[in-house]
Parts: C-alpha cells; sequence; structure tokens
C-alpha cells in the first residue's frame, strides 16, 4: 500500500495506522486475566507461564547518562552503560558500554 503513489498517501497512512493499532492491541504485554485461584493451585506456573511467542528486543541507544565513574573521587566524565530488561521473572542485562555517556 506504501507503494501506491503521492496522491494515495494519506490512503496507506490509514491503513498503516489501522494495521499497527490492530496488531498493538493483540501484541501488547502484559494482558491480564483475573482468574480466581483455589488453595492447591501451583502458583509457580501462573507466576511464569510458558511462552506463547517471541519477543525480541532490540536496545537502539542510551543518551545523556549521568556521569558515573570516579576515580579518587574526581569524576571521570564518564559511565558505563547497559540496561537490564525485565519481563515476569526473567531478567536480563546487556553487554556493559564502557566509557560512554552516550552509547
Amino acid at each position: 500500500v506504501m507503494s501506491l503513489g503521492a496522491g494515495t498517501q494519506s490512503v496507506a497512512t490509514l491503513v498503516r495506522s489501522i494495521i499497527l493499532g490492530i496488531l498493538h492491541g493483540m501484541m501488547v504485554y502484559p494482558k491480564f486475566l483475573v482468574i480466581p485461584i483455589s488453595e492447591e493451585a501451583n502458583l509457580d506456573s501462573i507466576a511464569d507461564p510458558m511462552p506463547c511467542g517471541i519477543l525480541r528486543l532490540t536496545i537502539v541507544k542510551a543518551t545523556d547518562l549521568p556521569v558515573m565513574d570516579y576515580m579518587f573521587g574526581v569524576s571521570l566524565g564518564t559511565c558505563d552503560g547497559y540496561v537490564v530488561a525485565v519481563l515476569g521473572n526473567t531478567k536480563v542485562k546487556t553487554k556493559m558500554v564502557s566509557s560512554k555517556l552516550n552509547p
């Protein structure tokens, strides 16, 4: 649809917006469903359910990180940045980017 030409660009934008809205409604995590639980329920399987799809997270960049590197109480003007992503009981840490405020 996006390659129809300049005259139909507003139609293409509208169609793209509708499609993205539908996908967003289907894929946004977490979705909540409240289910009454009996005393015998296995809470571990509810707290960390089996995956039903794939979540791919791409860390693009960080900007204006605070200065965190000091040597003998003197600021070095840098920091060693990294990202921690948490989803349910799963925690993932990216590799560290040394001495950068805008990695």
